[in-house]
């Protein structure tokens, strides 16, 4: 079932349940009369985490600026942050004050002025994209252990069959996902799109990309040494 109507009620929503929707959409499974198969659902799960992993390339339809912290350790200056897509800006704990922190370009950062093997307070970063995630160096190295924190976007982790979508996704985006996958499975199928799906995603995505609208939800200030999705290099 669509989910217009029924916001203020829902409090689980599954990607099968998605995946469901979105098969009933393309008129390949009848609402009424017929579920979705196995491989249908496999495929679908398939296709639903291709759109998600594609979004990480594509800044302006991942939906969400979050706020997270993350901790520094004295002499690293290369930290890994999973799923990082977009990056709004970075600030840094100097003692009891927070500092902005400025972004180098590579020309910058390559400038032989600047080195990551300096130690002192941290005025700048370098943001090196790469597969799942971006590298953030911090120019100097920390002098000792402290916290920074990014205001950016972060891509979804990989959704299985039993991921609740309200934990990651506002319901306008979840509609989104549902007409998107609807259009990868006629294609896969293929089949044409029916026009009102197309439609769908274009005025969704349309919306979409014009929020700038914080993800309250999901801000996560954390301050442990060790997380999931950071790794000191």
């Amino acid at each position: 079932m669509p989910l217009n109507g029924v916001k203020m009620a829902l409090v689980i929503y599954t990607v099968r349940q998605l995946v469901s929707e979105s098969y009933y959409l393309t008129n390949i499974v009848a609402r009424d009369n017929e579920v979705v198969s196995g491989t249908q659902s496999a495929l679908g799960l398939l296709l639903l985490n291709t759109i998600i992993d594609f979004s990480r390339t594509d800044k302006q339809i991942i939906p969400f600026w979050e706020n997270k912290s993350y901790s520094t350790a004295t002499g690293v200056s290369k930290y890994y942050i999973k799923n990082l897509s977009s990056i709004e800006n970075i600030t840094y704990l100097n003692g009891s004050e927070i500092i902005p922190l400025r972004m180098l370009n590579s020309s910058e950062y390559y400038d032989s002025t600047l080195s990551t093997n300096n130690t002192g307070d941290t005025g700048a970063y370098y943001a090196e994209r790469l597969s799942g995630g971006t590298n953030i160096i911090l120019v100097n190295t920390p002098a000792s252990d402290s916290t920074m924190y990014i205001h950016g976007k972060f891509a979804c982790i990989e959704l299985e069959f039993t991921s609740n979508l309200l934990d990651y996704f506002e319901l306008g985006y979840i509609e989104y996902l549902t007409y998107k996958l609807a259009d990868s499975i006629c294609i896969r199928n293929n089949i044409e799109t029916p026009v009102n799906i197309l439609k769908s995603i274009s005025d969704y995505r349309a919306i979409i990309s014009s929020s700038s609208v914080a993800n309250l939800t999901m801000d996560n200030y954390v301050e442990q040494y060790y997380r999931d999705d950071i790794v000191y290099i």
